[in-house]
């Protein structure tokens, strides 16, 4: 009988299960299927660094796959340069959020991604435009020379679809299309401007400054001009309002069927008109009169090309605006800082320019006036509802409104305004969410728990303010919500240690865990304020701890815990106790490893036919054995000829470098490629190292015997003595010596093989390139040749 290796098995089993073979255009887009919910993203795919949980995947005419897909990504796991992604089929909304659109058109332009918007069955994108489609000098930051367009652009969807459908019994799509219908409904102002400045100074002083550097021979002089005088702004701006409305529709999307190329289903029509709906023309006129105008310029000495000025200034500043529909005046006591630097090295450095930056604090507002007139629409205020409330926490809530009408004019300021008590207004707390019509979503904050809130959507026009439908509601009681915690699995137990592993912490709130690791004690429900800590860093994750200078033949409580900013989470207890100190320990040579931390118990057992003395047990076993099956009484996988360095420990690591010394000098386990030989002992060409290799594991004496002291690897021989005692038809339990089925470990790939069906052990004795094993099995045992590669049991004889 021979331990199989690679060679004697079909290399198609190492294929994985439900994998699809790429094709050569698949490849190209670093793209593969393996089921219906997962996807692998190789690193040749354009934007796999930027794939993430939420991230939305859809195939088009340019990806080349025959897989037409639009997934949601629900889960990222990467390795080994490739990202495995766990998806379900995206719906509209999920394309849509994740898309980044940009408009540029020819005069008008935005930077702004277009928000995406639901108003019960309506859905539509929106975005603000604040762009300047005209300037005379080409200098946007002079004002007095431009005409701006203002407004609102929305497209609506008008019959949203999408669909996706798999082929039945296969895993690749059969069709996915996505289809939408938009039709713009825009409303903007359009306004030329024009403004003028005037200063006049009373009185002017010159400073002197001069100071020194420390190593600098020559002073530095700042000549300071103080002036003191009086300013003056206007600005005019004429305006007209109304709809542009293109009468156009917009088709986006694609459409796939099986074994068809993509096809785009995106095409646009237009027929621009203008359409003046609740138009006026209007004039506005904002003047400012200051006073009193203090400013600072520097002029450095030998450097007339450099500047800077410093002013600051109070005053009255009052806005007048006049429409069609209504004479609005404003008055309030205005003041503002301002600085300039220029620079004028145009000779020397090429430098010409000038830095200017201006801070105008908040307006008191000292009078306030609105007339209407001329208008046949008694609807001057705008009109809107106040959205329902919803993801109500003690510290904040979610609402919002719809703006149906703007009224006489452009709607300037809207949002949400609450108070504790009923009819609240924009005196109260508000949210601020732009302007124009259609529908926005406020965010209301610094809430208290267990506390009834009255709310409004307002919109705030030229004529005034009006108000929505009042609506409240509770913030519920504070739940401190602290992370998650999970401890882990206990391993490596001895009489003095022990390691938790795979305790894991997670925060699904906004607490910082200041501290992570383990509690633990001899009484149960330990605790930090009380009990021994393994502090094991900070944050969330996986991590180890191992407990040390514990008492043998202990039991012990642990618990992980997490400490954060809001309070101390602790995970499930779990127990555990030391083991005995062993009397056996004398008994192994100085760096033997024992894979579970503590030597293998030395109990004699005599068999009474042939007078040997043998251990009860298997090498690394816990105990003797109660069946044939038993798993504590399995023991440790030895290469043939190896020391006990840890290589035979079940999970020990491994290695594809054979070794040239019969002491290894690590524990790795040796995975041989060798072809029939399987060995993990790189022979060397002369009768001397064939011979040192022949003759490990004979005798006590030898430095690699892996038994203790005064035991033995058996013989051949004596093998088949013990097997001549047995009862012929119960073979491993008609033995005294109990063997088990405790499997071997592949010598040319990392696999434990036929555990619980095969029995194998070692003897001393070799056959060429192999050595002699004993192999039992339910049905049959005998001796026969194994690699010396392989990983099989041993049972000691006594010398």
């Amino acid at each position: 009988m021979e331990l199989p290796g690679r060679a004697d098995r079909d290399s198609d089993t190492i294929l994985q299960e439900n994998t699809i073979v790429c094709t050569s255009q698949e490849s190209e887009i670093g793209v593969v299927i393996l089921e219906d919910d997962l996807l692998v993203i190789n690193q040749s795919y354009p934007s796999f660094a930027d794939i993430q949980e939420g991230f939305v995947l859809v195939s088009d005419e340019f990806s080349k796959a025959r897989f037409g897909y639009a997934l949601k990504v629900q889960n990222v796991e990467e390795t080994d340069g490739q990202k495995i992604l766990t998806t379900t089929p995206a719906s509209l909304l999920d394309i849509f959020e994740q898309a980044d659109f940009k408009v540029d058109l020819e005069y008008i332009s935005t930077s702004d991604a277009i928000n995406l918007r639901t108003d019960g069955s309506d859905t539509y994108f929106e975005f603000e435009v604040n762009s300047v489609i005209y300037d005379q000098d080409g200098d946007l930051s002079t004002t007095n020379d431009q005409i701006t367009i203002k407004g609102i652009a929305k497209f609506r969807i008008s019959s949203p679809s999408f669909e996706w459908k798999r082929r039945r019994g296969q895993l690749h799509v059969e069709k996915t299309s996505l289809l939408m219908e938009m039709e713009d409904l825009s409303e903007f102002q359009i306004s030329i401007g024009t403004k003028a400045e005037a200063r006049v100074d009373w009185f002017t002083y010159t400073i002197p400054f001069t100071f020194t550097v420390p190593g600098l021979v020559v002073p530095i002089y700042l000549p300071t001009d103080i002036k003191i005088g009086s300013s003056a702004e206007i600005e005019l701006d004429l305006g007209l309002t109304g709809e542009f409305k293109s009468n156009g529709k917009i088709n986006a999307g694609f459409l796939y069927n099986a074994g068809s190329p993509v096809t785009n289903l995106s095409s646009a029509s237009f027929d621009p008109t203008f359409e003046l709906k609740n138009k006026f023309l209007s004039v506005s006129v904002a003047a400012a009169f200051y006073p009193f105008d203090v400013k600072a310029e520097i002029k450095p000495y030998h450097l007339e090309k450099l500047t800077a000025t410093l002013g600051g200034k109070v005053g009255i500043v009052a806005d007048a605006e006049i429409s069609t529909q209504a004479l609005s005046v404003d008055v309030y006591v205005g003041s503002k800082v301002y600085g300039e630097i220029e620079i004028d090295f145009q000779k020397w450095l090429g430098i010409n320019t000038t830095i200017t930056h201006t801070k105008e604090f908040e307006k008191i507002k000292l009078w306030s006036e609105t007339t209407p007139f001329g208008s046949d629409d008694p609807k001057l205020l705008p009109v809107l509802t106040t959205r329902a409330v919803s993801e109500v926490t003690f510290h904040q809530a979610i609402s919002g409104g719809t703006i149906s009408s703007q009224g006489s004019s452009m709607v300037t300021g809207r949002g949400v305004c609450w108070s504790t008590s009923p009819n609240p207004t924009i005196d109260n707390d508000t949210t601020s969410n732009g302007s124009g019509p259609g529908s926005f979503t406020a965010t209301l904050g610094n809430l208290q728990p267990e506390t009834t809130y009255f709310l409004r959507a307002y919109a705030t026009n030229l004529i005034g303010t009006s108000y929505g439908n009042e609506l409240s509601f509770t913030t519920p009681k504070e739940i401190i919500i602290l992370p998650t915690v999970l401890t882990g699995s206990i391993q490596n137990i001895s009489t003095t240690d022990a390691r938790i592993i795979n305790n894991i912490i997670s925060n699904t709130t906004n607490s910082f865990i200041l501290q992570r690791g383990i509690v633990y004690s001899t009484n149960p429900n330990p605790t930090t304020e009380k009990d021994m800590l393994i502090f094991a860093g900070t944050g969330t994750g996986s991590f180890d701890a191992t407990l040390t200078d514990l008492k043998p033949k202990t039991r012990y409580y642990v618990k992980a815990f997490a400490i954060a900013s809001n309070g101390t989470a602790y995970g499930n207890e779990i127990s555990f106790t030391t083991k005995e100190e062993s009397m056996a320990s004398g008994l192994w040579p100085e760096g033997y490893v024992h894979c579970n931390d503590t030597p293998t118990e030395v109990v004699d057992v005599t068999n009474p036919v042939t007078g040997r003395t043998w251990m009860d047990r298997n090498l690394g076993a816990s105990r003797a054995a109660n069946s044939s099956t038993d798993e504590l009484a399995y023991g440790d996988l030895y290469q043939w000829g190896r020391g006990p360095d840890g290589h035979q420990c079940r999970n020990s690591r491994t290695t594809t470098e054979l070794s040239s010394f019969n002491q290894v000098g690590h524990g790795d386990f040796i995975i041989s490629t060798s072809g029939a030989n399987f060995n993990w002992r790189r022979i060397g060409s002369t009768t001397e190292s064939l011979l040192t290799y022949e003759n490990m594991w004979q005798g006590i004496n030898d430095k690699n015997n892996p038994c203790p002291e005064g035991f033995r690897l058996p013989s051949e021989n004596e093998l088949q003595v013990e097997i001549n005692s047995w009862v012929k038809n119960i073979p491993n339990f008609g033995s005294i010596l109990k063997l088990t089925f405790s499997g071997a470990r592949a010598p040319d790939y990392d696999e434990i093989i036929d555990d619980e069906d095969i029995g194998i052990y070692w003897s001393s004795t070799t056959h060429v390139h192999r050595s002699r094993a004993l192999f039992i099995n339910k049905d049959e045992f005998g001796i026969a040749n194994s690699h010396r590669g392989a990983g099989l049991s041993v049972r000691c004889i006594k010398n």
